[in-house]
């Protein structure tokens, strides 16, 4: 059967170090868990959701701000021998330790939402890189902004996929590396699936998915600056409701590997780029609006 629910939940800090199982057993799929802490999380422990034929369930982590980094996780509680108690105090922006995260993912899918409050904004920020090689899948939920660093580059060896979800901007400074799984942060063609703000890459920002469809849906406006490679299908699509009247920028090169591309909005290219379905005869590229060219 499948594995049952876990729920650990604090109004002020939880300070989670255990460890918990919710397995499936047989054919039945592995359980859900939810470790949350309303204004400051730790997560430093371990939650097997894992299942022996079947699906691995989910954890749900859900602080206020967090940054997923090798710093040590927020550890906020201490003991008082004299006193025989313990106390904790807040911090606005959680740490998720990434060996903590590496392990999770190995046993369960791992979803990551954020919620405002006690001074932070519901943001996400992964500092450093960071890989894993399972089936299983990372979703990045920010109730604001998501923003990787430089060189923080983002590596399934498995087939298991990344999300990007939220209701202002993301921005990639570092890249991802995928191999087969999807890349997803907002789905094209879904008018109810988009990030609520603006979707950006820098150079460093390259998206690698072996095969893995890419797919991008902004509120406002895309801006590619690194390079999107061996991809599945690939949708790009940008509601521009700011109106700056460049829904879509490319400055950079976009291969599908013999799938297809499309580009839902206008677009403006910014620079000399391949924009290639590969050498065989599958994919076709689709332009539903204008395409302009602003290179000199």
């Amino acid at each position: 059967g499948d594995g049952g629910r876990v729920i650990v939940w604090a109004d002020g800090v939880t300070n989670y170090t255990g460890f918990a199982s919710a397995t499936g057993s047989g054919s039945g799929d592995g359980g859900f868990a939810e470790v949350s802490g309303k204004q400051t999380l730790n997560y430093d422990g371990l939650v097997d959701l894992s299942s022996e034929s079947g699906l691995a369930g989910t954890l749900l982590l859900d602080p206020n701000d967090i940054t997923i980094s090798y710093s040590a996780g927020t550890g906020t509680m201490t003991f008082d021998s004299g006193t025989n108690k313990y106390s904790d105090s807040t911090a606005s922006t959680s740490n998720l330790n990434i060996l903590t995260l590496t392990n999770q993912l190995a046993s369960s899918n791992v979803t990551i939402t954020t919620t405002p409050g006690s001074g932070g904004n519901g943001d996400i920020t992964v500092q450093q890189g960071f890989a894993w090689n399972s089936a299983n899948s990372l979703t990045l939920d920010a109730d604001r902004n998501i923003v990787s660093n430089v060189g923080a580059t983002i590596v399934n060896s498995g087939t298991g996929g990344l999300t990007f979800q939220a209701t202002g901007d993301v921005t990639m400074n570092g890249g991802v590396s995928l191999t087969g799984g999807d890349f997803t942060v907002g789905v094209a063609g879904d008018a109810g699936n988009e990030i609520g703000g603006a979707f950006s890459s820098a150079a460093s920002g390259t998206i690698s998915t072996g095969g893995g469809n890419v797919s991008i849906h902004a509120d406002k406006t895309i801006a590619l600056t690194g390079v999107i490679t061996n991809a599945g299908t690939v949708g790009l699509q940008a509601d521009d409701s700011g109106s700056t009247g460049t829904p879509i920028s490319i400055g950079a090169g976009i291969d599908s590997s013999s799938q297809n591309i499309r580009f839902y909005n206008p677009v403006l290219i910014t620079n000399s780029v391949a924009i290639s379905t590969g050498s065989g005869s599958a994919g076709n590229i689709q332009f539903d609006n204008t395409v302009n060219d602003d290179v000199a």
